[in-house]
C-alpha cells in the first residue's frame, strides 16, 4: 500500500473526479446503500463541480461549444452516456459523447488505442 504522502494524484480535475466517483459508488454499493439513477455520473459531477444536482451547466463541461438549445430534452441521454463512460473506465463511449472526452478523462485509453494501431 502506498502511504498517503506519496500517493499519486492526477493533475486533471476531470480524471480525479472520475476516480473519486468510481470509488464512492463502489463503497456505497458494498455497504448496500441506495444509489439514484446514473450514480457514477452524479458522483462525477458532485466531485467535479461540487453540486449535488446535475443541471445543463454541469453537462456542458463535456461540450462547452454547444448551445443550451442543443441540450434541451437530452439531459437523460447525456447522463446515461457519461455514466456508461465512467463505469467502463473509458472502454465504452456511447453517443452523444465523442472520443475526445474519453482521452480527456482516461488518458491511458488514448495510449492503448494508438499502440494497437
Amino acid at each position: 500500500m502506498i502511504p498517503t504522502n506519496r500517493s499519486l494524484v492526477p493533475l486533471s480535475l476531470k480524471r480525479r473526479a472520475a476516480m473519486q466517483a468510481i470509488a464512492d459508488v463502489e463503497q456505497k454499493s458494498a455497504r448496500r446503500i441506495y444509489c439514484a439513477e446514473y450514480p457514477y455520473a452524479r458522483a462525477f459531477f458532485r466531485f467535479l463541480m461540487g453540486s449535488k444536482r446535475v443541471t445543463l451547466k454541469e453537462v456542458r463541461v463535456f461540450c462547452p461549444w454547444l448551445q443550451e438549445s442543443d441540450f434541451r430534452g437530452r439531459k437523460q441521454s447525456w447522463l446515461r452516456a457519461i455514466d456508461i463512460l465512467i463505469v467502463s473506465a473509458g472502454e465504452h463511449c456511447p453517443l452523444p459523447l465523442s472520443g475526445y472526452e474519453v482521452w480527456d478523462i482516461f488518458p491511458e485509453k488514448r495510449f492503448q488505442q494508438t499502440e494497437r494501431q
